[in-house]
């Protein structure tokens, strides 16, 4: 790189007048002047939190009311199918539960988070009493689904399946977002003892 410097003894550069710079300068550089320029900074700061506080209350708000949705309608189909041996090894199991009396609510599980459910069944176990098997799922506080089989299950290891399918023995899960709240539970039409077991695979924000 080649600099080039200015000759002082060169007439053009000695017949500049730098007074009216000098005053220029000394002028710009006055309390008055560095005080206009605090406060011009002093209003871009303010600028600036105004900005986040707007981007937190709105453009956050906003783009998280686009990402995938609660949903609180399911509408699916409430076959029997055998389920047992499809989900081991990949959900979560809650073993051995009873409902009492018949026709009333078991629990199986209860999430104060947001989150999104993955798969949730349940199914006929040991000493299972002739009777029907069904599943609840509440999101938000709303039953988004109920499933509806109306068949006494008489097939170890049947049941229904709340969220997600199976197909040609094969478990497909199906996300269900929740955002405050998930509760999955299981009922049948009589009282059982240590007789369903349920499976469930859900994932937390």
């Amino acid at each position: 790189m080649i600099h080039v410097y200015p000759n002082p003894a060169d007439a053009a550069i000695a017949a500049l007048d730098t007074s009216n710079l000098d005053v220029a300068v000394s002028t710009r550089a006055s309390q008055s002047s560095v005080d206009t320029i605090d406060a011009n900074v002093d209003t871009l700061v303010t600028n600036v939190a105004a900005i986040k506080a707007d981007t937190d209350a709105y453009l956050d708000v906003a783009v998280s009311s686009v990402r995938y949705p609660v949903q609180t309608d399911i509408n699916r189909a409430d076959g029997m199918m055998v389920i047992s041996t499809l989900v081991d090894g990949f959900a979560i199991e809650a073993a051995n539960l009873d409902v009492s009396p018949g026709g009333s609510y078991t629990e199986v599980l209860n999430v104060n988070a947001p989150g999104i459910l993955w798969w949730a069944s349940c199914h006929r176990g040991g000493g299972f009493s002739a009777g029907t098997l069904n599943i609840r799922i509440t999101i938000d506080g709303t039953v988004a689904l109920l499933t509806a089989n109306a068949s006494t299950i008489t097939t170890a290891g049947s049941g229904v399946v709340g969220v997600g399918y199976i197909n040609n023995s094969t478990a497909f899960l199906m996300p269900l977002r929740f955002k405050t709240s998930l509760k999955i539970e299981v009922t049948s039409s009589v009282s059982q003892s240590n007789a369903i077991d349920a499976h469930y695979l859900y994932t937390l924000d």
